[in-house]
């Protein structure tokens, strides 16, 4: 059975359902042992099978672990995969960060060992001595590292794989084709996001950052985009009839081919933008090409 595009997968044990989430995430969980084979899935909540019956839902390294080449592939995974930051997740006995419901399946030895090592890496106090100007050294380039790492952002593959939700956090993310019809993404950052021929129908975008995102032939009729910021975006071809644009700016943005038909544009920023027959709005227009 073929999926569509960038499908968003419920997930269901015991009778807690949970999702949607999309399938990379849904891979992740697997993989860390969040989600078991004999874990139920459904694309709609009515329909539900194993997970394990969807092969696009474990991955490749977890299949092949039994392997002398897919042991090693697997235990690479997990390390890259892995959340946690040695004996600092633990903050006392009985008081762990781990979720209910969520407990990992039981990890290799060697994987529990490198984690283990990292604290002492970091701790870098109790260094053997190795010449004063070796130990400084180090030291300096673990302290160096170690500050500028809780200030990075996410890497562009996990901030891709946050189901969607108010404020979430999808720049630069690929979802061509994605369909999220009537789906909550409120206040959410999809600077630069590519989601031609998206179907976001019904959608609540209010004051959603969708600055240079390309939403070519995408379907937004009738969403809310109140506020929203549309600067720079391609909107050629977009249906955005009965869309509330209220408020929103497009400035700079291409709407040649929109389809625009009961939009609300009351106070909506068009300087600069390329209005539905191609001409060029002009500075300070507002709910109007002029």
């Amino acid at each position: 059975m073929e999926r569509p595009p960038h499908a968003l997968w419920y997930t269901r044990r015991g009778g807690a359902v949970r999702g949607p989430f999309p399938t990379g995430l849904v891979r992740r969980f697997v993989l860390l042992g969040r989600l078991r084979p004999e874990d139920e899935v459904s694309l709609d909540r009515v329909a539900w099978s194993r997970l394990g019956e969807h092969p696009e839902l474990v991955p490749e390294e977890l299949r092949l672990r039994d392997t002398p080449e897919g042991r090693e592939r697997y235990l690479l995974a997990l390390r890259r995969e892995d959340e946690r930051r040695g004996v600092e997740r633990r903050r006392g006995p009985g008081r762990g960060g781990r979720r209910r419901g969520e407990r990992r399946a039981e990890e290799p030895e060697a994987l529990r060992r490198a984690r283990a090592l990292r604290p002492q890496v970091v701790a870098g106090g109790r260094l053997q001595r190795l010449g004063l100007a070796v130990a400084v050294l180090l030291a300096g380039v673990i302290v160096a590292l170690y500050a500028v790492a809780p200030v990075r952002s996410p890497q562009p593959s996990l901030r891709c794989d946050a189901p969607p939700a108010p404020g979430v956090d999808w720049r630069d993310c690929v979802f061509d084709g994605v369909r999220l019809g009537a789906v909550d993404l409120a206040r959410a950052r999809l600077r630069s996001a590519r989601l031609a021929r998206a179907d976001l129908a019904g959608a609540r975008l209010t004051a959603a950052d969708l600055s240079f995102a390309a939403l070519g032939g995408a379907r937004l009729a009738h969403a809310d985009l109140r506020g929203a910021r549309l600067v720079g975006a391609d909107l050629a071809g977009a249906d955005l009839a009965g869309a509330d644009l209220e408020g929103a700016d497009l400035a700079y943005a291409n709407l040649t081919g929109a389809r625009l038909a009961g939009a609300h544009l009351d106070g909506a920023r068009l300087d600069k933008a390329v209005w539905v027959d191609r001409r060029i709005c002009a500075v300070g227009s507002r709910g109007a090409c002029r």
